[in-house]
């Protein structure tokens, strides 16, 4: 094994692999570089371990092999190594796919640095129960992380803390049905979508940010339950936020849009058909949210905007609420039990009041057209004040007049 990068050392390297026992063991690299011209693949259960990322250098010199592949692969740990691709073609950083086994389960990734593979940097399909900490996806040809479940099967028990996707070509961080899976304080820029997930379930972002994206900072497309929580978008190029393909069930609380391009089309964009929950956003760029998809709790103003409510106790009113209705009615409190509106509501059910109805308009009953207060008049002696008081109560709504002369 030369650690010059002189000499390539595929075959040394593959050869320790291969030689540890069946309950796995450790292969450990010093500080160097290390040539290869195939993928190193791992037989069993297994740590790879460099002095450190940077410092154990492992450079992958065939534009059509992997850098570490493995197939049905458990308990495999990568830690203090940095991979390095040849710029182009169709390797993939680390590549670890299913036959058999219906999953690949316990991998353990940190202080490693995949960088200019051809491919996608790092590529997992249907993992569960793994943390990748402190991980870099550079200049890779693909997305520079992409998880996914296979033929069907979601991937689960994912967590990614500390990540970070920088200039891919494709996606930073691709996430295609997965479930229960998280990413925690990673960061994402200049990619072409930073963050994007594919009818993923349970699927949480935490303290995550976007720096200057080529389309769009986070896509939500299909899936339900998915929870952003402190998000930061810098210099967005088109969308911060596309949540699309009839995803339902997402929520967007706490965010911040900083700095938006010449070029930013949305800061929050909800399609019809999907929707979403937020609160806390501060925009710059103008939200373009589809007629009936989202609920803000908190627009920065003390307001909330609801595509439907259904009350089934007390709504209280402080003094100088307005409820807002199909942007142009508002209900507000005057005063002290009392609430007032400033054009016209429609109530399409029953109306309950257990205190006064002052009505200061017109008014019509029965579907009625509203008209002005009716004046009656007449003589009573000649019954012209009773016809009169029958055609006000008709011209209310209030009766149907059949009676007879």
């Amino acid at each position: 094994i030369d650690p010059t990068g002189v000499a390539d050392s595929t075959a040394a390297i593959q050869a320790k692999l291969n030689a540890l026992p069946a309950a796995g063991g450790l292969v450990s690299f010093p500080p160097g570089t290390y040539k290869i011209s195939a993928a190193l693949v791992p037989k069993g259960p297994l740590v790879i371990q460099g002095a450190g990322d940077k410092c154990t250098i492992i450079n992958q010199t065939n534009t059509t092999a992997d850098g570490i592949a493995g197939v049905d692969l458990s308990l495999l740990t990568i830690t203090g190594v940095f991979l390095q691709g040849p710029t182009t073609g169709t390797g993939i950083g680390i590549h670890l796919t299913k036959s058999v086994n219906p999953c690949i389960p316990y991998v353990h990734v940190q202080d490693v640095t995949v960088y200019h593979f051809g491919g996608n940097g790092i590529d997992v399909a249907n993992g569960i129960v793994s943390t990748y900490s402190r991980v870099q996806a550079v200049n890779c040809g693909g997305a520079g992380f992409y998880f996914h479940g296979d033929s069907g099967v979601t991937g689960t028990s994912t967590s990614l803390t500390s990540c970070y996707a920088n200039t891919n070509t494709g996606s930073g961080f691709k996430m295609s049905l997965m479930s229960y899976c998280s990413l925690n304080g990673c960061a994402s820029e200049g990619n072409l979508i930073d963050y994007e997930l594919i009818n993923c379930q349970g699927f949480g972002l935490y303290g995550c940010g976007s720096e200057v994206n080529r389309g769009t900072s986070l896509k939500i497309s299909g899936g339900i339950g998915v929870n952003v929580s402190g998000f930061w978008s810098y210099q967005n190029s088109g969308k911060a936020i596309w949540v699309t393909g009839s995803a339902v069930g997402i929520s967007l609380m706490g965010m911040q849009e900083n700095s938006p391009t010449g070029t930013a089309t949305a800061c929050v964009q909800v399609d019809a058909g999907s929707g979403l929950t937020m609160s806390g956003v501060q925009n710059v760029t103008a939200n373009v949210l589809a007629a009936g998809s989202t609920v803000i709790l908190n627009d920065n103003a003390g307001r909330a905007t609801f595509a439907a409510m259904t009350v089934n106790g007390p709504v209280v009113f402080a003094a100088g609420t307005v409820m807002a209705f199909g942007g142009d009615t508002n209900l507000y409190r005057v005063g002290v039990n009392s609430l007032a509106t400033d054009s016209a509501m429609t109530v399409g059910g029953a109306l309950h009041t257990y205190g006064n109805l002052q009505v200061d308009g017109w008014a019509g009953f029965y579907g009625h057209t509203p008209a002005p207060k009716p004046t009656v008049s007449g003589a009573k002696s000649s019954n012209a004040a009773l016809s009169s008081l029958i055609a006000a109560l008709v011209s209310q709504g209030l009766i149907t007049d059949t009676s007879t002369a």
